[in-house]
């Protein structure tokens, strides 16, 4: 466990990548609950939610998620 960077030239790579994936390289990451990310299963589709949202915004893309894995039918 170490800090890790997720804005400014040491951006982790995973965070690089979430930030291409979702269109939104040039947004800042202003601090650790500020933004959600949901990853699909097919881990190409990615959805970034930040600033104030509604948490109930995110439950379509939750559901769409949880549909396309076999979780979902535990």
């Amino acid at each position: 466990m170490e800090k890790t960077h997720v804005n400014g030239p040491k951006t982790h790579p995973v965070y690089q990548a979430l930030k291409k994936a979702t269109g939104s390289e040039g947004e800042d990451i202003k601090w650790n609950f500020e933004t959600k990310f949901i990853i699909f299963p097919d881990g190409k589709q990615v959805a970034r939610f930040s600033k104030a949202f509604e948490p109930q915004t995110l439950v379509p893309f939750l559901e769409r998620a949880m549909a396309e894995t076999s979780v979902a039918r535990l």
